[in-house]
């Protein structure tokens, strides 16, 4: 059985947090979110910030069957460049770049999420759109099923 809480202290063996279960969390959500910050509706939503370093290690261990790749097109709006790193303004922002080869954009004309998988042999793209409105509700996804709050 899994622990319902697990307790996080630095080196120095200073308290610094706490992950509850799935479980535990449908127990004391009631209690525990009023006390939580919330991003106010009429806040903008922040521009997701690029993380070139991850870029740079991926093509720095670069071992793909074809040169690296710097065209973009956003399935949902028709947004596209040849070089997302020259444009000026940035049409996409590189948001997160894995050594698997998965590479993700945000497009900065509808904020679709796009993510190109780099295979050995070809690489693959799909368009996410963006959404306005979250379900306010979803809480995560365990195992494939959607966990809402109570």
């Amino acid at each position: 059985m899994q622990a319902p809480a697990l307790f996080l202290f630095d080196d120095s063996e200073n308290f610094q947090g706490v992950f509850i279960s799935p479980e535990l969390w449908e127990k004391i959500e009631p209690h525990v979110r009023p006390h939580l910050p919330s991003r106010q509706a009429d806040q903008p939503e922040p521009e997701p910030t690029e993380r070139l370093q991850d870029w740079d290690m991926l093509t720095q261990y670069w071992d793909f069957n074809y040169p690296v790749n710097y065209e973009v097109e956003c399935g949902h709006c028709g947004e596209s460049t040849s070089n997302w790193r020259e444009d000026e303004p940035r049409k996409f922002l590189m948001t997160s770049a894995g050594l698997g080869g998965q590479v993700t954009f945000h497009c900065r004309a509808c904020k679709s999420r796009i993510i190109k998988k780099h295979f050995k042999d070809k690489i693959t793209s799909e368009t996410q759109p963006h959404k306005e409105t979250k379900d306010p509700k979803l809480n995560a996804v365990y195992h494939g099923n959607r966990a809402h709050f109570t």
